[in-house]
């Protein structure tokens, strides 16, 4: 599913999401070397909303470099995602990450607390994502480690 994206397609959401009004936002972590990662954050789509109720805000997407993962890029893209988010109002975050990602610990790490884990199946493609959320995003703003 992820070969299946191609660049036409990832630049035209791209396109989308940094042109959007929605009280969407992108943080992106650009170090003296270059860029070390990106957090999208912003309301719940429809089908995210549904499958975690009670939540008023959603991480779309947070990469860090691999070269710069365990270096608390990732901490300080939460911590400015949930300043950004409460200034907007919101109180609270979910997110899904794929449970075999070891990145999944950063979020376990600060705070977020275990909601489910799915099955998707999609065109011979099985994936098994995590979802995970904060209830009160406001400690996630204290200054990075």
């Amino acid at each position: 599913m992820i070969d299946a994206r191609t660049l036409e397609k990832r630049t035209a959401q791209w396109i989308e999401v940094l042109s959007d009004r929605r009280g969407e936002g992108v943080i992106v972590a650009e170090p003296a070397a270059g860029i070390a990662g990106f957090i999208w954050i912003g309301p719940p789509t429809t089908e995210n909303a549904l499958k975690t109720p009670g939540y008023d805000a959603y991480i779309h997407a947070l990469y860090v470099v691999a070269a710069t993962q365990g270096q608390g890029v990732g901490h300080e893209l939460l911590r400015l995602g949930a300043a950004k988010l409460l200034g907007d109002g919101c109180r609270s975050l979910s997110v899904h990450v794929l449970s075999a990602n070891p990145a999944r610990r950063l979020y376990e790490l600060l705070g977020a607390h275990f909601i489910a884990e799915e099955t998707h199946d999609a065109g011979g493609d099985s994936w098994a994502p995590c979802v995970y959320g904060w209830h009160d995003i406001r400690p996630l703003i204290s200054p990075a480690i």
